[in-house]
């Protein structure tokens, strides 16, 4: 009973795993066209468009990647989640900075 129970959780938390990185990866794509459009609109700030896209779709990415750690008993696997987290983590900050300091020094609308 309790290890169709574990592999119940594993294959739940697998699909989520999925379902939550493809999401992630489809906000990086729909940011990336956004960008892309902003880079050729002139009143609307292409670095934050940028910015706001890609913080958002690395919080997809980080949630799948701490979902892995519920599925993961290698202890290798959990040290390179853990490294995949910490650099994501790095990421998410420096562009977290990298907004408000466009926010408070743009020179441009923060039209989105």
């Amino acid at each position: 009973m309790l290890k169709n129970l574990q592999e119940l959780l594993q294959v739940v938390t697998e699909w989520i795993i999925l379902i939550t990185e493809i999401i992630g990866v489809g906000i990086l794509a729909y940011a990336f066209i956004k960008g892309l459009i902003a880079l050729f609109t002139p009143k609307i700030n292409t670095k934050l468009v940028l910015a706001h896209g890609f913080s958002l779709s690395l919080g997809f990415l980080l949630g799948g990647e701490i979902l892995r750690t519920v599925i993961t008993h290698d202890l290798s696997d959990i040290i390179i989640v853990a490294a995949l987290v910490a650099i994501r983590i790095a990421l998410s900050l420096l562009l977290s900075h990298e907004i408000k300091e466009e926010k408070e020094h743009g020179d441009t609308d923060d039209k989105i």
